[in-house]
């Protein structure tokens, strides 16, 4: 908001302060949107205990289930990406006069998912710069880690579901991918012996 009350920019840059940068990540993705016309980009990002591996080229979800989940080469970048993962998001002003700034209704997780769905429907183009390298310390702001499920704090893990729930209604029609989605979700907790979170899911389903 204060950035936009200036209204001396072309773009604003979302960086996670769990982040370490490359000197010029700023500038190759700054050059990358403009000479491709985007209306939001990404960086490659790279697992900053493991720099030499790749945590996202971008997102994808699974339009049944509604599940987010990173893309892991740069080939499927063209054919998959629905949205940029946001440790590294930058985003064109148009966008942001157009549709607003970021849903707060989420809460950490989905919401830049959400936002990139939206400015696809308003016919802005997302993109992932290659060169453009951002080294990111996952799950450091809430305690947990994509790489291992089985010891996400149930804070984290009972709000990425009830993001979900919110996004999947949102744009995917909230049908029967939702359902099947949060009662697999209730047996892999069952499965793990995470028998609280299981029913909490189980409750979820119910309110859907």
């Amino acid at each position: 908001r204060y950035a936009l009350a200036k209204n001396d920019f072309e773009y604003i840059w979302l960086l996670n302060n769990d982040t370490v940068i490359e000197k010029n990540a700023l500038s190759l993705l700054v050059d990358y949107a403009k000479k491709n016309d985007l209306g939001i980009s990404g960086s490659v990002l790279m697992y900053y205990d493991d720099p030499k591996k790749v945590q996202a080229y971008g997102g994808t979800t699974n339009k049944f289930f509604g599940t987010p989940r990173h893309i892991k080469k740069a080939s499927d970048i063209a054919k998959k990406l629905d949205h940029i993962v946001g440790a590294s998001f930058l985003i064109n002003k148009e966008v942001i006069n157009k549709i607003g700034l970021l849903p707060e209704e989420y809460f950490l997780y989905l919401e830049e998912t959400d936002y990139c769905f939206n400015a696809r429907n308003h016919g802005f183009k997302l993109g992932v710069a290659i060169d453009s390298v951002v080294y990111h310390k996952e799950g450091a702001s809430i305690g947990s880690s994509s790489r291992d499920n089985n010891n996400k704090s149930e804070f984290a893990d009972l709000l990425s579901i009830q993001n979900r729930i919110k996004f999947h209604k949102k744009y995917l029609g909230g049908g029967i991918g939702l359902w099947l989605g949060l009662f697999i979700s209730a047996l892999i907790r069952l499965k793990r012996k995470q028998f609280k979170r299981a029913i909490k899911i189980v409750k979820l389903i119910f309110k859907v």
